[in-house]
C-alpha cells in the first residue's frame, strides 16, 4: 500500500510535534511507499521509502492570510500531482486538510483518514469527519469520539526510547508539567496545587517544560507572574519546550509527572512519563478508567492530595505501557488503512433469465459463497425470481427484489440502501445497463468507501446495446466505480478513455462436461443458441440455409431462444421454404441446451457484436467445432483456423461457404472439436474466481 501523510511538522527538534517523525517511520515499516506534505519541514532522518513535500512555512515571508492562500494552493496541487502516487490519505491533527482536499480525494477514489484527538469541535469538524472512510482518537470523551466511523486507538509511545533508567538520579520530591503552555492545557490548575503545598509545608520542587504560542505569550506571562506571588519562585522552574528526543532524561529526572488537559486530550506525554518510570496524576477521564481513582483528580484540591500521598511516598503504580506503543498504533492504524477485504458480497442485476451474463453472476455468486463470503443476490426488477433454483443459484445466497421502476427508482435505492447498511463495509458488483447505472447511485448514497463497486460491462463492442445518453452518462460518472471489468479486449478498447482505466479485461470460464454424448445418425445437425433479437443476427443464418438449401445440401438447423423477433424469423423461415430445416424451439432449461450440444454436429453464432458469449465456448467444452462472427471478444476465444472457424458479421454467403467447408469435411470436423475441447480448458473457473476475488475484494 501507498500511504499520503499531511501533517503540520516533520522536525526532530520540534518541541511539540517532534514526535510525529517517529510515527512516520514506524508507519515506513508497514507500508511500501509513503509521500508526507508537511507545512513545516526541519530536521528528519527517515527510510528511503519515505518522501517529504514541504508547504514552505520554513521559509518565511508573507502575511498571514497571504501565506494561508499560498499554502493552501501548494497543498492541492501536490494532492493532485501525486494522486498515482498513493492509495489512501491520512491527515494527522488539522481538518482544514481534509476540508480542503476531501472532495477531490473522493473524485480519485482515494480513502480519507483523519487523526483528530481534542474535545473541541464544530460543524466543520462533522463536515471533515463526514469525508472521511475513519476518523481515530484516543480519547472517549474527544470531540470526534461521536462518530460511528471512529476508532480509539492506543496513543503511540515510542517504548525504544521511553523507558526507565536507573542510572539517571530523580530529584527527590519533584514534579513535571511538560506540553504547550496555553489555557488548553491548563497548567495554572497545577499552580494552584502547589500553591496548597507550600501553605501546609510540604517539601518538594516543580518544572513547567513547554513554551506558548504568540497568542497565549500574555497567558504564560501570568503563571510566570502568579508563581511569583505565591511565593514560589525558589520552587518553581518555567523552563522553554525541549525537542521530543530530549524529553525522556526530563520525565527520569522527576518523580511525579502532572497532566492538566481536560476530558478529549488523552495526552500520550502520560505515557511517554509512565513509560520512564514517573508516578503520573492526570485529569482525563479515560486515565481514571485506565488507572484508577487514587491516580485521577478532578479539582485543584484532589490534585493537592494526590501530590501529597505521592511525595509521602504512600503509592505505587502500575500501567501497562506496551498497550499504548507505537509499534500497537503503527500495527492497528496500517490494518485499518489497508482495507481488510469484505466478507459481504452483493450482487446485482436486471432479472433473471436464461441468459449467458445471468448464468456468469449465478456462478459467481455460488463462488464466493463456497469461499466463505456472505452473498445477496439483487434483483432490480425481479419479475422472474423464481428462476433462481431452476438456474441453480445455491440456497445460502440471499435473494433480494428490489422492484424498481427504472434505474432511478429512488424507493428502490432506499431498499437496497436498507439491506446493506447494516451489515458494515460491502463489495458490490453489477452488471448489464440498468444495473450498472442504478449501483452507481447507491454507491452515492451509501459511500464509495462503505461500498466498493464493481461493474460489469457485458456487452462492450464497437456497436454496443447501449443508447447516447448512457454512455454520455458512463463518461459523467466513470469515477464511481472502483473498478470495471470487461470479457473482451476488444470491450476494454471501446470504453476508452477515462474508463478504459479502471477496467480489467476479465474473460468467462466453464467448466467442461466429464461425459460428452456421440451425436447418432447422418444428417448433419446445427445447433444456434441465444435471444431471437438484432444482436445474435438468426437473418444471416437462415439466408445461408437458403444458400445451402438450392444446392442441396442435406442439413437440420435447431434454435434455441425467444424473444421480440420471433415472428419475423418464422415469416424468413416460411418465405425461404425452410420449414422443413430449421426449428425454433423457444426458451429451454440450462440443461437441456446442454443435452443438444451432446447431440449436434456443429454449433453455429452469427452475432453483429458480443462480449464474451457463455454458450460459445459452452459449445467449445462439449467438443463441438465451432463458426462465429469475428466480432467483440470473441477473436479471444478462436483463433481463426485453429479452435473454429471465424466469419463476418451479416454475411450470409460467407455463413454458407464455411457450414458446406465443415459439412462435407468430417475430418476438419473432428480435428476442430477436438481444438475446441481442449481451448475450453483454458478457460478455468478457480483461475477466474481468484482474479475477480481480487477485484471485488481490493486484496
Amino acid at each position: 500500500m501507498k500511504l499520503l501523510i499531511v501533517t503540520q511538522v516533520v522536525d526532530l527538534d520540534h518541541p511539540v510535534l517532534g514526535f510525529f517523525h517517529r510515527w512516520i517511520e514506524e508507519l515506513a515499516k508497514r507500508v511500501e511507499h509513503i509521500d508526507v506534505v508537511a507545512l513545516f519541514e526541519g530536521r528528519h532522518k527517515l527510510p528511503e521509502n519515505v518522501c517529504i513535500h514541504s508547504l514552505g512555512k520554513e521559509r518565511g515571508g508573507g502575511g498571514r492570510l497571504l501565506n494561508r492562500v499560498k499554502y493552501s494552493v501548494r497543498f492541492l496541487r501536490l494532492v493532485w500531482k501525486l494522486r498515482r502516487d498513493y492509495d489512501a490519505a491520512f491527515v494527522h491533527m488539522n481538518q482544514e486538510y481534509v476540508l480542503l482536499a476531501g472532495l477531490l480525494w473522493k473524485l480519485l477514489g482515494k480513502r480519507i483518514y483523519m487523526w483528530r484527538n481534542h474535545y473541541a469541535g464544530s460543524w466543520l469538524t462533522d463536515v471533515a469527519a463526514h469525508l472521511c472512510t475513519k476518523v481515530f482518537c484516543t480519547s472517549r470523551h474527544s470531540y470526534t469520539a461521536k462518530y460511528g466511523k471512529t476508532v480509539f486507538m492506543p496513543v503511540g509511545v515510542d517504548t525504544e526510547r521511553f523507558y526507565e533508567d536507573t542510572n539517571i538520579p530523580r530529584k527527590k520530591n519533584s514534579i513535571l508539567f511538560l506540553g504547550r503552555m496555553s489555557p488548553s492545557k491548563n497548567p495554572l490548575m497545577l499552580l494552584e496545587a502547589l500553591k496548597e503545598l507550600k501553605e501546609q509545608d510540604i517539601s518538594f520542587t516543580a518544572s513547567f517544560v513547554g513554551s506558548p504560542l504568540p497568542e497565549h505569550e500574555p497567558y504564560y506571562r501570568s503563571l510566570v507572574d502568579r508563581a511569583k506571588h505565591y511565593g514560589l519562585e525558589e520552587r518553581v522552574s518555567f523552563l522553554p519546550g525541549v525537542p521530543n528526543h530530549e524529553t525522556p532524561n526530563l520525565y527520569r529526572g522527576h518523580e511525579i509527572f502532572v497532566n492538566c488537559s481536560p476530558p478529549g486530550m488523552f495526552d500520550k506525554t502520560i505515557f511517554e512519563a509512565g513509560a520512564c518510570g514517573c508516578s503520573v496524576l492526570a485529569i482525563s477521564s479515560d486515565y481514571l478508567e485506565l488507572a484508577g481513582k487514587e491516580w485521577s483528580f478532578a479539582s485543584n484540591s484532589e490534585l493537592t492530595e494526590r501530590l501529597k500521598v505521592l511525595i509521602e511516598g504512600n503509592a505505587t503504580q502500575d500501567i501497562d505501557i506496551q498497550q499504548q506503543s507505537i509499534s500497537k498504533l503503527g500495527e492497528q492504524l496500517v490494518t485499518i488503512i489497508s482495507v481488510t477485504p469484505s466478507r459481504n458480497i452483493s450482487f446485482l442485476i436486471n432479472d433473471l433469465g436464461y441468459g449467458g451474463a445471468e448464468r456468469v453472476f449465478i456462478n459467481d455468486a455460488n463462488a464466493f459463497i463456497a469461499d466463505g463470503y456472505s452473498v445477496k443476490f439483487f434483483l432490480l426488477y425481479g419479475v422472474n425470481a423464481n428462476l433462481a433454483k431452476q438456474l441453480n443459484l445455491d440456497p445460502r445466497v440471499q435473494l433480494i427484489l428490489l422492484k424498481a421502476r427504472n434505474p432511478f427508482d429512488i424507493k428502490a435505492v432506499y431498499r437496497f440502501v436498507k439491506e446493506v447498511k447494516g451489515i458494515g463495509p460491502s463489495a458490490l458488483v453489477s452488471t448489464l445497463n440498468d444495473s450498472n447505472i442504478f449501483a452507481r447511485w447507491v454507491a452515492l448514497w451509501v459511500g464509495r468507501r462503505r461500498l466498493h463497486l464493481t461493474i460489469r460491462e457485458a456487452n462492450t463492442s464497437r456497436r454496443p446495446s447501449k443508447s447516447w445518453w448512457q454512455r454520455l452518462l458512463d463518461l459523467f460518472l466513470f469515477w464511481i466505480p472502483d473498478h470495471i471489468i470487461v470479457v473482451s479486449h476488444e470491450g476494454w478498447r471501446s470504453l476508452g478513455w477515462p474508463l478504459s482505466r479502471k477496467a480489467t479485461v476479465l474473460q468467462n470460464a466453464i467448466t467442461v462436461p466429464k461425459n460428452i454424448k456421440e451425436k447418432k445418425g447422418d444428417e448433419t445437425q446445427v445447433l444456434t443458441v441465444g435471444r431471437l433479437v438484432e444482436q445474435k443476427d438468426h437473418a444471416t443464418l437462415i439466408e445461408a440455409l437458403a444458400i445451402l438449401a438450392e444446392e442441396g445440401i442435406k442439413i437440420r438447423v435447431v434454435i434455441i431462444g425467444h424473444g421480440s423477433l420471433h415472428s419475423k424469423l418464422v415469416e424468413l423461415i416460411h418465405t425461404r421454404n425452410l420449414e422443413r430445416v430449421v426449428s425454433i424451439l423457444g426458451t429451454l432449461s440450462h440443461e437441456e441446451v446442454l443435452d443438444h450440444m451432446k447431440n449436434t454436429d456443429l454449433f453455429v453464432l452469427t452475432s453483429r457484436w458480443e462480449g464474451s458469449p457463455n454458450v460459445l465456448l459452452e459449445a467449445m467444452a462439449a467438443g463441438l467445432p465451432v463458426i462465429a462472427t469475428a466480432v467483440g471478444g470473441i477473436p479471444d476465444l478462436i483463433t481463426h483456423k485453429q479452435h473454429g472457424l471465424l466469419v463476418p458479421p451479416g454475411n450470409p454467403r460467407a455463413v454458407a461457404d464455411t457450414l458446406r467447408l465443415l459439412i462435407q469435411d468430417r475430418k476438419l470436423r473432428e480435428l476442430l472439436g477436438t481444438a475446441a475441447l481442449t481451448r475450453a480448458k483454458d478457460f478455468s473457473p478457480e483461475e477466474r474466481f481468484i482474479q475477480l476475488r481480487a477485484i471485488v475484494t481490493r486484496t
